[in-house]
C-alpha cells in the first residue's frame, strides 16, 4: 500500500483501523460463501460519519475506488473489491449505534454513522415468504420466482446516503 495514503488514513482512523496486511484480510475479503475473495489495497474502519467524509474525499483525491462493507455476509461478492491492490473496503463494523428497535411497528431508530443493509424481495407471485431450514435462505410460499438484491445505505446527520443498489 502507498505509504503516503496509509499515513493519510491513520490520520484520520488512527493506525489500528487500517489494516493493509494481507493475513488480517480474511474476515473483510472473503464473503458468506467462500466464492469471492479480494485483495483490496487496506481495510479501513471508520466509527464516524466524519471519519467517513474524510476517507470519501481522500479517496477521491486520489482516485481510489471504495467498497463499503457492513456485515461481508453478501451472498453475491457485491462487498468484495474487483481490483487487487486498487480498491479499498471501507468497513462500517464500528459504526453500529441503534437507539430503538420495535418489532411492533416495524421500526428501527439509528443514530448517525449507522450503515443499513435493505434487501428487497420482488415476487412474481403472492407475497408470502418463509424461511428455509439452514435460517438464512428465504422462498416464496407458493414456490414462484422472485428476485432478492441488497441495498446499502448510510445514515448520516442530514439525508441517508445510498452506497450501493
Amino acid at each position: 500500500m502507498k505509504e503516503e495514503l496509509k499515513s493519510l488514513f491513520a490520520e484520520i482512523v488512527g493506525l489500528n483501523n487500517v489494516i493493509d496486511d494481507p493475513a488480517l484480510f480474511g474476515p473483510y475479503t472473503d464473503d458468506f460463501t467462500d466464492h469471492y475473495v479480494s485483495k483490496p489495497l487496506a481495510v479501513v474502519r471508520p466509527s464516524t460519519t466524519e471519519q467517513v467524509s474524510k476517507i470519501v474525499k481522500l479517496c477521491a483525491q486520489y482516485n481510489v475506488p471504495i467498497v463499503t462493507q457492513g456485515g461481508n455476509t453478501s451472498l453475491t461478492g457485491a462487498a468484495t473489491t474487483y481490483r487487487p491492490d486498487a480498491e479499498i473496503v471501507l468497513s462500517m463494523t464500528k459504526m453500529k449505534n441503534v437507539i430503538d428497535a420495535d418489532p411492533l411497528s416495524d421500526s428501527l431508530t439509528v443514530q448517525a454513522g449507522m450503515t443499513l443493509a435493505i434487501e428487497p424481495m420482488i415476487n412474481i407471485g403472492r407475497p408470502d415468504v418463509a424461511w428455509t431450514d439452514d435460517d438464512w435462505t428465504v422462498v416464496t410460499d407458493d414456490g414462484s420466482l422472485s428476485a432478492h438484491y441488497e441495498n446499502t445505505i448510510l445514515i448520516t446527520k442530514g439525508e441517508p446516503e445510498i452506497l450501493s443498489l
